[in-house]
């Protein structure tokens, strides 16, 4: 049997085999070394290319539309259900989609009963400015809860402070020095002294 070698771009020749591509089924010459590490043979570049994006057309399952999906976005799904774009997703994702959706939504969807909107209630219903010094620019406050029960959202349990004031309420002494501490809170006598 002839033996069939490659010219490298070095001038070099290199032992070869002839090999079909698997795209587009042409017999070509492949350097024999290469043979081994690789599991699929293109003959060009071109032919990598459409086989990397060979795709599958699949119907959409919210809104019946064809669309072109690639193995690797099939196989990459959380669920079983496919769609033609996020925007479709999203709206399977909403309660009103039915039933056929409910393993896409997270489990705390729809058994919300407003018991955590604490920030909405406390900014309708309290002066939007900080309680201690008065700051009124409104991206630089928040609500704290003066308990520290994150549960305990009643109107009476939150107050509005800016971010720095917000700090100073959850303090610890540390080896004489004040440590911020997201899990403590600064006794109230306290305050006014840091």
């Amino acid at each position: 049997m002839e033996k069939l070698y490659v010219e490298e771009n070095n001038g070099r020749r290199s032992e070869a085999v002839k090999i079909c591509c698997d795209n587009c089924g042409k017999d070509f010459l492949k350097r024999k070394r290469f043979i081994k590490n690789s599991k699929n043979h293109f003959c060009c570049r071109e032919c990598l290319y459409k086989f990397q994006k060979n795709t599958i057309k699949i119907k959409c399952d919210y809104c019946d539309n064809i669309c072109e999906k690639t193995q690797t976005q099939l196989k990459n799904r959380k669920s079983n259900l496919v769609f033609c774009s996020r925007e479709c997703k999203d709206k399977a994702q909403r309660l009103e989609s039915g039933k056929k959706f409910n393993n896409l939504r997270p489990d705390h969807y729809g058994i919300g009963n407003g018991k955590y909107n604490y920030n909405k209630n406390a900014f309708n219903n309290k002066p939007n400015k900080c309680v201690d010094c008065g700051e009124d620019k409104k991206y630089l406050l928040c609500v704290h809860h003066i308990d520290g029960n994150r549960k305990n959202n009643v109107l009476e349990n939150l107050e509005i402070v800016c971010a720095n004031c917000h700090r100073k309420r959850h303090l610890s002494l540390i080896d004489g020095e004040w440590c911020y501490n997201t899990k403590f809170l600064t006794n109230r006598d306290k305050l006014e002294k840091i």
